[in-house]
């Protein structure tokens, strides 16, 4: 194969990933892998793939060898969030949040880590934890970010039984990001304690 063939195959992959088959492009990626040698950046491509289709460990394992072949790999942090995601929706929580600090440390978008983390400390009942997690990604100063933070911020206070704050972090989210159902309902609810 020549270096056409190589880059047909890697636009291949990444039309499958973005039109959401992840199988599809985890077998072009393992095709690449294969055919191009090991490169980081493959493995890091095959790992998202594969944390996408539900296998969180091959692609865990996929990851690390992406790091032993260049432990420098920039969009590790990525790859990361991708497998720690898949791990989220498998209920393994420690695991997604210690593949969420480790993407943070690589680069990966801090307040979008700290929300999930927070939501996987929320799932295993630590609110303290959770509200930190939050805090954290607040302070990120991510603002894609930071209106899914503050509506979770004003959850886990209402989960604390710390009625008069949640009133307020949702009176304060509807007032910044604007009313929803949801928002809204929590107000309503929150009033009448």
């Amino acid at each position: 194969m020549g270096e056409f063939e190589y880059d047909i195959l890697k636009y291949r992959g990444e039309a499958e990933y973005r039109v959401g088959d992840y199988e599809a492009a985890a077998h072009t990626y393992d095709v690449l892998i294969q055919v191009d040698g090991g490169k980081a950046e493959y493995y890091n491509l095959y790992a998202m793939a594969l944390a996408r289709s539900g296998d969180w460990n091959s692609a865990l394992e996929a990851y690390n060898k992406g790091l032993e072949a260049d432990p420098e790999a920039a969009f590790g942090g990525e790859a990361l969030s991708a497998v720690g995601e898949a791990c989220e929706e498998q209920g393994e929580y420690e695991r997604a949040m210690t593949l969420y600090a480790q993407a943070i440390e690589a680069g990966g978008n801090a307040g979008r880590l700290y929300n999930r983390m927070g939501l996987c400390a929320m799932e295993k009942g630590d609110y303290e934890g959770a509200l930190s997690y939050f805090d954290q990604g607040a302070a990120a100063g991510d603002a894609e970010a930071l209106a899914d933070i503050r509506y979770n911020q004003a959850v886990v206070k209402e989960y604390m039984h710390d009625y008069e704050g949640a009133l307020a972090a949702f009176e304060g989210y509807v007032s910044q990001y604007g009313s929803s159902p949801e928002a809204e309902h929590e107000i309503a609810f929150l009033r009448t304690r």
